[in-house]
């Protein structure tokens, strides 16, 4: 079910109104989330629910170097 007001969203996820309210401004800049005024209250939008995430195999391996070094750390 998605929420009808930031202030519900706030509640739902234990953060704060207006710093909830920045990072759903800065997502909707970036076309993630759509924010939908009515009256005093915005309603957020997801417009993307599912996300893959690709990532180089440089990276992934400078990952998994570093994941070795924490075990034999411990």
């Amino acid at each position: 079910m998605a929420s009808e007001t930031i202030a519900e969203l706030s509640g739902l996820s234990g953060r704060k109104p207006s710093n909830l309210s920045t990072t759903l401004k800065t997502l909707n800049r970036h076309g993630f989330v759509r924010l939908e005024k009515n009256g005093k209250n915005v309603k957020p939008i997801a417009l993307f629910t599912d996300f893959e995430i690709k990532i180089e195999q440089d990276i992934t391996d400078r990952i998994m170097k570093a994941c070795s070094k924490g075990k034999e750390a411990a």
